[in-house]
């Protein structure tokens, strides 16, 4: 096999290896461990120029890059449920997407996040 056909397969591959877990989050199925979760975290940080998303809200996107609901969110950042709910929306609307899934790939695909 050529190296480009090698180049290409290893692509293809890797692109189907992140859409399966960009699914995984998105079902909440996926969980990351802590060296990769703090990898993440950084990597929001330091990526989030174009955005213009507040500190909270990149806390609440590494949230949802994990695939938890608007619950889970409020008792792990311990914030209520509505406010939550009302950065999800936030961030919905500053990345231009209409669900959570979407949001979670945009912000992989703008290496507003990192996996």
């Amino acid at each position: 096999m050529t190296k480009s056909k090698e180049n290409s397969n290893e692509e293809n591959l890797s692109f189907t290896i992140k859409n399966a877990k960009l699914q995984k989050i998105s079902d909440g199925s996926y969980q990351l461990n802590l060296t990769i979760t703090h990898k993440m975290s950084t990597n929001v940080i330091k990526n989030n120029t174009n955005r213009n998303l507040t500190k909270r809200e990149l806390e609440v996107l590494e949230e949802l890059y994990k695939g938890k609901t608007n619950l889970q969110i409020a008792k792990e950042l311990n914030i209520s449920f509505y406010t939550a709910k009302a950065h999800v929306s936030n961030i919905l609307q500053k990345l231009s997407v209409d669900n959570r899934q979407k949001a979670t790939v945009l912000a992989v695909n703008e290496k507003i996040i990192d996996l």
